[in-house]
């Protein structure tokens, strides 16, 4: 998370509902690949916050400080080996289903400091067999394949983008459960085509009656 006045979160978001993005071993690779901390240093020069555990802010009544994450890319690849995503060829990235885990990167170009972020996590994803390719697009670009008409019905044109909600989102409990929530009536900000029957329970409960 960027620190200032205000707190705004700097994320990746997929589309999950398609592949590599649908299997949790490789989301989960991803994540141990990726050195969040080495990010703040390099690009914010420290003037940053690490971002918590679950996506959820520290103000949040749902926050759990006990869930902790980190960076450990030797763990990240023995699970995408024990998945079977191996690199058969060679050529230092990974397959699935027969298909080399490669896709593209959206970033939006006017940006600067997103755009350094990608092109690191880019390599950083490639340390363990993903490629990921930056792609720089004017905002009008990026903001319509990732939200199209800023309406969750309209779906997503996108694989994976760097993305960003303010403080306010994740810090309410009942507007956390729009980001998440996989019926559209509810989960309006829910970018990434989430689901999940539990979190969808859960995140109702906390929904004004």
């Amino acid at each position: 998370m960027s620190q200032g006045p205000l707190y705004t979160t700097q994320m990746l978001n997929y589309d999950m509902t398609k592949p590599p993005f649908d299997r949790p071993e490789v989301r989960q690779a991803m994540s141990l690949a990726i050195d969040r901390q080495d990010l703040v240093d390099t690009i914010y020069l420290g003037a940053a916050t690490l971002g918590s555990a679950g996506w959820i802010h520290p103000a949040s009544p749902l926050f759990n400080a006990e869930v902790v994450t980190g960076s450990d890319p030797a763990r990240a690849q023995q699970i995408l080996e024990d998945a079977g995503i191996a690199d058969s060829d060679g050529d230092g990235v990974r397959e699935l289903d027969g298909a080399p885990i490669s896709f593209e990167f959206l970033v939006n170009g006017d940006d600067s400091l997103r755009l350094r972020l990608a092109e690191l996590v880019s390599e950083m994803l490639a340390e363990v067999g993903i490629q990921a390719t930056v792609s720089a697009v004017e905002q009008a670009t990026w903001e319509e394949a990732v939200w199209p008409g800023f309406d969750v019905t309209q779906g997503r044109n996108y694989e994976m983008a760097m993305w960003g909600w303010s403080a306010p989102v994740q810090a309410d409990a009942v507007r956390f459960g729009t980001l998440i929530h996989s019926d559209p009536a509810f989960g309006n900000l829910n970018l990434t085509g989430y689901a999940n029957s539990e979190a969808d329970f859960f995140t109702l409960r906390r929904a004004p009656r």
